[in-house]
């Protein structure tokens, strides 16, 4: 994490061995895996945090 706060984010590739956007691909797919909670309330969501 160091490496990337001093390096800054053109440096992900060489850091961690993959780009940001294969991150960002395979953080979607898992996201995916989770199953929304029956109880979940959209419209709370839309609401924000305010």
């Amino acid at each position: 994490m160091k490496l990337l706060w001093t390096g800054g984010f053109e440096q992900f590739n060489s850091i961690y061995g993959f780009s940001i956007g294969q991150l960002e691909t395979e953080w979607l797919n898992f996201i995916k895996t989770i199953p929304i909670p029956k109880d979940f309330d959209i419209n709370k969501l839309k609401e924000g945090c305010g």
